[in-house]
């Protein structure tokens, strides 16, 4: 799966947001592309509904960006510990679900 260039320039927006509700001023550049590189590897594993994501309350948006970010396996590349983000695209749950990933 390839990332789009206006799937990118949403996901930027999103991690913008959750920058502005949880950091600091003095983040770093590593960090966002740290973020993005999480954002963009739960897209592929699970498909992310991003217009529902960026219109999401900064509560729910926080959560779920946390969430995908605490259970990407750097190793794998997949989401572990049966976390699905909540704005995973609807019609695509049952599919990554249905997947065997060899992680309780």
């Amino acid at each position: 799966m390839v990332t789009t260039k206006e799937e990118r320039q949403a996901m930027a927006r999103i991690l913008k947001r959750y920058s502005l509700c949880v950091d600091s001023p003095k983040s770093t550049q590593s960090l966002y592309m740290d973020r993005m590189v999480a954002l963009e590897a739960a897209h592929h594993v699970c498909p992310l509904d991003l217009d529902r994501l960026e219109q999401a309350s900064d509560a729910d948006l926080v959560q779920d960006v946390a969430g995908m970010i605490w259970h990407l396996s750097r190793d794998t590349g997949e989401l572990g510990r049966g976390f699905v983000p909540r704005f995973a695209k609807r019609d695509k749950i049952g599919e990554y679900r249905a997947v065997d990933r060899g992680t309780p």
